[in-house]
């Protein structure tokens, strides 16, 4: 889903089909592991995927 660059909370649900509730709660619990806060110079909070070195890619 991110693999395009960072997006929105309401962007990721309406992809998704969840609740931005539930893609919210996702997003926290997996912060920091896989998932990284992107915010924007206008103030729009977008998630982005962790970058890690060591990730294989598909």
């Amino acid at each position: 889903m991110l693999k395009n660059g960072p997006q929105t909370v309401t962007h990721i649900a309406a992809e998704t089909d969840e609740s931005t509730d539930a893609v919210n709660k996702a997003l926290r619990r997996a912060e920091g592991k896989v998932f990284v806060k992107a915010p924007t110079p206008e103030g729009v909070l977008r998630w982005a995927n962790l970058y890690q070195e060591n990730a294989q890619t598909a």
